[in-house]
């Protein structure tokens, strides 16, 4: 077993208004950067949210170098950003100059500004990756792939789709090391097997989302669910993943607390 670089969906270190899961933390996403680092966290997993929102400091050039200098500052790797926008604008026109593709290729300069190495598609609700969908979303990446290759990001598929519909689509992008994100809660409701559904995946797992579901379908604390992550990690390191991982984990009732808290169990099942 290995010891991974653990990092954190951004917001998930600060209480949010209504309880929302996914959030970006407004005016205090500064804040967050420093408990990070009081923590031990690697990485804070950067978020443009699934409507645009010109307060996010990933759109401006002043709030890309607050980015920048904060994570220097704070000792947090600029490794990945989530493009939450896809997940509730359909994908309907793919002339090279459309919206979503602008958008898109502005999202990829922007984390190429500073520094992301990695950005994850999440294909959920509109744009679930289906049969159905699945020539659309073929066309969509083969514009957003190669140009995000030419800023040296890669891109990981988030998806609910089984293991061979995803190999189906990753294996016609394999000039470009297009991978996909195995999110450990996404799945166990859907898997019979998820040991084997990571070995099945093996190479094409470029990034990991640590969280844990109960049998209602709702995203809880670690451990207080129903993911095996003896089995997960033992299955990770079976084909040697060597990424990184991000927590996109429930808050519990002190986000810092819970974070610090989930860092060990991962710790524990990994080692």
């Amino acid at each position: 077993m290995k010891k991974y670089n653990i990092g954190i969906s951004q917001g998930r270190l600060i209480n949010p208004p209504n309880n929302q899961l996914q959030w970006f933390p407004g005016d205090k996403w500064k804040e967050e950067f420093l408990i990070a680092q009081k923590i031990g966290i690697n990485h804070i997993e950067l978020l443009a949210e699934t409507f645009h929102n010109p307060s996010n400091p990933l759109w401006s050039d002043e709030g890309r170098y607050e980015i920048s200098k904060l994570s220097e500052k704070c000792h947090i790797e600029r490794y990945s950003a989530c493009f939450d926008f896809i997940i509730k604008n359909k994908i309907n026109n793919l002339s090279t100059d459309s919206g979503i593709i602008k958008y898109t290729k502005d999202f990829i300069n922007s984390c190429h500004n500073i520094g992301i190495k990695i950005i994850v598609l999440p294909f959920l609700e509109e744009n679930e990756l289906n049969d159905l969908n699945l020539i659309n979303i073929k066309k969509y990446l083969e514009i957003i792939v190669p140009y995000s290759f030419t800023k040296e990001i890669l891109i990981a598929i988030e998806s609910l789709a089984e293991p061979d519909l995803l190999i189906k689509l990753l294996t016609q992008f394999e000039n470009f090391s297009l991978g996909c994100v195995y999110d450990t809660g996404n799945r166990v409701l859907l898997s019979k097997d998820q040991e084997q559904d990571i070995k099945t995946l093996n190479k094409f797992i470029n990034h990991v989302h640590i969280k844990d579901k109960n049998k209602a379908n709702e995203n809880v604390v670690l451990g207080k669910g129903i993911v095996d992550f003896k089995k997960i990690f033992s299955a990770l390191n079976e084909i040697n993943y060597l990424g990184l991982l991000t927590m996109e984990t429930n808050r519990g009732e002190d986000p810092i607390a819970t974070a610090i808290n989930n860092i060990k169990i991962i710790n524990h099942y990994s080692s």
